[in-house]
């Protein structure tokens, strides 16, 4: 054992003086001795050279001395996928615990605790797969070298969607190792293939599916090789609904399209407010609100046609022109030929506009590849729009139907937006039983258009949680609550030390989803989102390909802490020893009787 470096030159003079004393002490003993009693002088010459020698090892034996090389600094650490030793002989051999048995070495429950049993470690020697989170604190900063163990086939990079809108589409990318051929599905909830794609030579792919409900969704990503399937992975999908928008509808005449969106805005909890025209006076729905700031003011959208526009006042029309530009949405929607006068006031917004009499055929791309889609998937019903979208150098596309012909356009004006939207019969894809197509183009356009929500807390994941790992979880605010499985909830200690990051540990005993619950001080508003802890064996490829992946850049990053290569503290006991038998030595040497006065032994 290894005593405090700073207390060894004090220990030294210490250790000095009394090697000096004793052999003062023996002097003056000698001389003051009569003649005939005092000892031989080679006895007495042996008892002087003890004295420096039993001081000497005692120092060596507390403060033992640095020594170079390899065998000195260095720890072999075996991993997962670890199959022999590799490095000299003289690295010692430190066994994690998920390393394969019968290696041999020293085993040890984490790398921090094999470093703390051997403090004079500068370099560590990694094996197999690479460290795991639980390990790589403890390497950071050390000279750390890899020899990685071969690249596992498989699943290798899966990274599943950020939170998206109930009835919106969502892309999964991810990579396969070792195979040059095959397959990948996406599969639903229900175990359906909701999208597939051949297996690219780079082992690159990339999904889309679609999310349903609000919550959590637990998709999974299929690979087929060879007729069998080789490797399934959970791609979990967390649907958060976001704040309803505040609809007001105006249509000039009530028609299937009215209602259809009228059906798809209560499903999807849009607040929805329709007033519809009829004539002389009359109006069918709800009652038609004053369009002043007050209660423009409240709405996030307004969906008007041209009939209804042209039965706007000019102070409506100014109303409804000023509240976009504070962040009001507006979407004009074409249903026939547009009037001059509706189409010159239009242009004042800044949406130049054909006059709409031509009508056009508009075929629609099918949801999903022809690889997985039933027939009744592919042959979409053909919808007309009417020729009014002209390019505009300051307006973007919206929608495209499947020949790249622009169904909608919008464009920037102060803080709101201004779309518009040509396709006339719509409600179409409902009747012909694409209820679900018809929701996600309305949806598309309600949320690039709607008056922005208040930006969400964005809280920050490790990107693959899998069960018996620490998470970490930052950009934490307020209180933070996690919801087990069990129901449980686990509040979170943000780290001081972590700063601005805001920080939280959490250790996921098993796997599943939890919730994240965010408490906002003050307003006591809350904010949830979900995530998903992965199984211990479940894509291992996932986890190996990390490990490989941090282990790499560990290796990578210059050495911060110790002498990489340079002097470590040797061991002790040699030391020990080497005093214990020099003192077992002279106390049986004092009870000898040889060079002794006289002849009388005491042994």
């Amino acid at each position: 054992m290894t005593f405090l470096p700073s207390l060894g030159p004090w220990a030294a003079l210490a250790l000095a003086a009394i090697a000096v004393a004793a052999c003062v002490r023996l002097m003056l003993w000698w001389r003051r001795a009569p003649e005939a009693e005092r000892t031989a002088p080679w006895r007495l010459t042996l008892l002087l050279a003890a004295q420096p020698l039993l001081a000497v090892l005692i120092y060596l034996t507390l403060w033992p001395p640095r020594v170079t090389g390899p065998e000195a600094g260095t720890l072999t650490i075996a991993t997962r996928d670890t199959t022999r030793r590799v490095g000299p002989a003289g690295e010692r051999l430190i066994v994690l615990p998920e390393a394969p048995v019968g290696l041999g070495g020293e085993a040890a429950p984490d790398l921090a605790t094999a470093l703390r049993r051997h403090p004079e470690v500068a370099r560590l020697h990694v094996l197999g797969q690479g460290l795991e989170p639980r390990d790589r604190p403890a390497a950071l900063g050390r000279a750390v070298s890899f020899t990685p163990a071969p690249a596992p086939k498989g699943v290798v990079d899966l990274y599943p969607p950020a939170p998206v809108a109930p009835g919106a589409d969502f892309t999964a990318a991810g990579r396969i190792e070792g195979f040059g051929g095959g397959t990948v599905d996406l599969l639903d909830p229900a175990g359906q293939v909701a999208d597939s794609q051949p297996l690219s030579a780079s082992g690159a792919f990339t999904l889309t599916g679609a999310a349903r409900e609000p919550g959590a969704a637990l998709f999974a990503v299929r690979l087929r090789h060879a007729g069998h399937i080789v490797e399934t992975a959970d791609l979990p999908v967390w649907t958060a609904a976001p704040p309803a928008p505040k609809v007001l509808l105006l249509a000039g005449a009530p028609g299937p399209e009215i209602k259809a969106l009228r059906r798809w805005a209560a499903d999807s909890g849009i607040a929805l407010q329709t007033a519809v025209s009829l004539g002389g006076g009359l109006e069918l729905g709800d009652p038609r609100p004053p369009l002043n700031a007050a209660t423009l003011g409240r709405l996030d959208l307004v969906v008007v046609d041209e009939r209804s526009w042209a039965g706007l006042s000019a102070g409506e029309r100014a109303a409804l022109a000023a509240a976009v530009r504070e962040g009001l949405g507006l979407l004009l929607r074409v249903t026939g030929p547009l009037p001059a006068g509706v189409r010159e006031s239009w242009r004042g917004l800044g949406l130049a506009l054909a006059d709409g009499e031509v009508t056009l055929a508009t075929p629609l791309a099918p949801s999903r590849p022809p690889a997985v889609s039933g027939p009744d998937e592919i042959r979409l019903p053909e919808l007309t729009r009417r020729g009014v979208v002209v390019p505009m150098p300051d307006s973007a596309p919206l929608l495209r139907d499947a020949t790249g012909a622009v169904m909608a356009r919008w464009r920037p004006e102060g803080l709101g937006r201004l779309g518009v939207w040509s396709v006339t019969d719509s409600a179409g894809l409902v009747t012909s039983g694409f209820g679900q197509r018809y929701g996600n183009l309305w949806a598309r356009m309600f949320a690039a258009l709607a008056r922005p929500a208040p930006a969400a807390i964005a809280v920050r994941f490790d990107p693959a949680p899998r069960e018996g790992q620490r998470l970490s979880l930052c950009g934490l605010k307020g209180e933070a609550q996690v919801r087990e499985p069990s129901g449980a909830w686990t509040r979170l200690l943000v780290d001081p030390a972590t700063g601005a990051a805001a920080c939280a540990g959490y250790w996921a005993a098993g796997p599943g989803w939890r919730l994240l619950r965010l408490t906002l001080p003050g307003a006591g508003s809350e904010q949830e989102q979900g995530f998903y802890v992965r199984p211990a064996t479940e894509a291992l490829g996932l986890a190996d390909e990390d490990d490989r992946t941090a282990t790499l850049a560990l290796a990578a990053a210059p050495a911060t802490r110790g002498m990489a290569g340079g002097p470590a503290s040797g061991s002790s006991w040699p030391w020990f020893l080497a005093w214990l038998l020099a003192a077992a030595a002279l106390w049986r040497f004092e009870r000898v009787a040889s060079g002794r006065p006289g002849t009388t032994s005491t042994s």
